[in-house]
C-alpha cells in the first residue's frame, strides 16, 4: 500500500497489529465464530439434502443398504470445501481490517 519493500512492509504490518491488538483479537474471535458456524451450516445442509435425495429417490434407496456411509462421505467433502471457502473469508476480513487501520494511521500522520 505504501510502496515499501517486503521486509519493511512486514515490520510495519506487525507493528500495526501490535498497535491495534484489541481490535484484531476481537475481529479474529468473531471471525472464528462465523467460520465454525459457516462450515457446520454448509456441511449439515449438504448432508441433509443428500439424505433427502437418498430417502425420497426410490431407485437409490433400494440400491444401498444404509445411507450412513454415503452421508459420511458427503459430510467430509462438504466440510472440506466449506473449510476452503471460509479460509478465504477469514483472510479477507483480516486484510480489510489491516487496510482500514493502515489508512487511519496514514491519515493521522498527514493531519
Amino acid at each position: 500500500m505504501t510502496g515499501e519493500n517486503f521486509c519493511t512492509a512486514a515490520i510495519n504490518g506487525f507493528l500495526l497489529i501490535l498497535k491495534h491488538t484489541a481490535t484484531f483479537a476481537f475481529t479474529r474471535g468473531i471471525g472464528g465464530i462465523f467460520n465454525v458456524l459457516g462450515k457446520l451450516t454448509v456441511s449439515v445442509v449438504t448432508t441433509a439434502s443428500c439424505y433427502c435425495i437418498i430417502t425420497f429417490w426410490p431407485e437409490m434407496y433400494q440400491k444401498i443398504n444404509s445411507p450412513i456411509g454415503p452421508l459420511i462421505v458427503v459430510f467430509l467433502l462438504s466440510y472440506s470445501i466449506a473449510f476452503l471457502f471460509m479460509m478465504i473469508y477469514s483472510t479477507t476480513a483480516t486484510c480489510i481490517l489491516h487496510s482500514l487501520y493502515a489508512d487511519v494511521d496514514i491519515c493521522k500522520t498527514l493531519s
